[in-house]
């Protein structure tokens, strides 16, 4: 019996925060003193700099810090065209468990999935974070000591975390970047030296994407407008920070969508199309959604859920509960991870349900606009690879292969 899906409507978010920049609608006690905004959609959010241009300093004790930088003139990774490098790692591992970072490589036009047989690195720590954009510059954090034998190809930022955000490491550069819910904060020099400077917002919101490179810093925000029914959605509003000042851009209309859990893993940014996952508000369809920055465009994604339903059917026959698919981005690729909460039912002689174990699997998709560029399924422990919707490629994997794939844009585990 089928207990659970992807398709199985997902209840709406809880919390309604406001987006005074972006929204027709606002929540007393969210809102910063700043002149009435405008409707959503139709002019940019206020910018908001310093009077200097050039923020202001982070209050101390409030920021994240780069203790120690590893190998800061590595090369980073040789990669092939259509080649698609992801870490795997264990995100929660037990009390003081040592185990190495390993580095896979996803070839779209071979078809394969391979890894390199020596570690990244190797961690000892109760927690463990990494922050990717798949270039040479790898944020590690990780409690309570440094990473042991740190590869040569990559420069590994060793961050001290002081609350929650998102965090961006952008390789190219030396700087790290930080978004919360009213400050988006530039960080650079390690933490003998620092320079912090703090760059408030006019409008509050859930923070979802944070994208850095070239001098170029732009942050999105999130908030729920309408009531749970069928004009139901969620808004974004952008800020961008170049030369040292904050500036508010274009709002987006409302995405006809609701959050199934909220986690910062159904949200990524790929070119300029903002993909979000999640429901219909009326809960009968699951979509992609997107916004085109560029062009102001709301519309539907590429459809998954056929390929999702016959993944289920051949994987994930009982689930205790339903999980969206994670998306990120990285260059022009789409990433699509499916992880079901599956289980399987064991019954003792009599017929009778002893136990509901679960089982570890997981499936992948890679797209490029709406095509499908590959397919990987990972399901207790075998490893089945798909191009063009013919396997090219079926292995068993020792479950040092089989733990967390990290791929490039990831924040955190869902």
């Amino acid at each position: 019996m089928k207990v659970g899906g992807f398709r199985t409507p997902a209840a709406a978010v809880g919390l309604v925060i406001c987006l005074a920049v972006a929204l027709s609608i606002f929540v007393p006690g969210c809102r910063r003193p700043e002149p009435a905004p405008p409707v959503a959609g139709t002019e940019p959010p206020p910018a908001q700099p310093s009077p200097d241009g050039t923020g202001i300093p982070v209050p101390p004790g409030a920021a994240w810090r780069i203790t120690e930088r590893l190998n800061p003139d590595a090369p980073g990774l040789a990669l092939g065209d259509g080649v698609i490098p992801f870490l795997v790692a264990d995100p929660r591992p037990a009390a003081r468990e040592r185990q190495d970072i390993l580095l896979g490589y996803w070839d779209l036009r071979a078809g394969t999935v391979t890894f390199d047989p020596v570690p990244v690195c190797t961690v000892e720590g109760d927690t463990l974070r990494l922050v990717w954009d798949g270039g040479a510059r790898l944020g590690l954090m990780v409690e309570p000591q440094a990473p042991g034998d740190p590869s040569p190809l990559l420069t590994f930022d060793l961050l001290r975390a002081v609350g929650d955000g998102i965090v961006s490491c952008p390789s190219g550069e030396t700087g790290i970047y930080l978004l919360t819910t009213w400050f988006l904060d530039a960080l650079s020099g390690t933490e003998g030296d620092p320079v912090n400077r703090r760059y408030p917002m006019a409008s509050c919101g859930r923070a979802v994407i944070l994208t850095a490179g070239a001098g170029r810093v732009e942050a999105l925000l999130v908030a729920t407008v309408g009531e749970p029914n069928s004009s139901a959605g969620v808004g974004i509003v952008r800020y961008v920070l170049e030369e040292g000042v904050l500036r508010g851009e274009t709002s987006s209309p409302p995405l006809h969508i609701v959050e199934a859990g909220g986690h910062l893993s159904q949200w990524t940014r790929v070119g300029d199309r903002i993909y979000t996952t999640g429901s219909h508000p009326t809960g009968s369809t699951s979509l992609l959604r997107y916004w085109d920055v560029a062009t102001g465009e709301v519309g539907d994604g590429p459809a998954l859920e056929p390929r999702l339903r016959a993944y289920e059917t051949d994987c994930a026959l009982e689930m205790v509960y339903p999980v969206p698919p994670s998306l990120f981005g990285y260059l022009d690729l789409l990433i699509v991870e499916y992880r079901p909460a599956a289980v399987e039912s064991r019954y003792d002689a009599g017929g009778n349900l002893v136990a509901r174990d679960p089982i570890q699997t997981a499936h992948f998709m890679v797209l490029r606009g709406g095509e499908v560029l590959g397919e990987a399924t990972l399901h207790k422990g075998k490893l089945t690879v798909r191009k063009d919707g013919q396997v090219t490629q079926e292995t068993d994997l020792g479950p040092e292969y089989s733990r967390f794939w990290w791929f490039p844009g990831m924040q955190t585990p869902p």
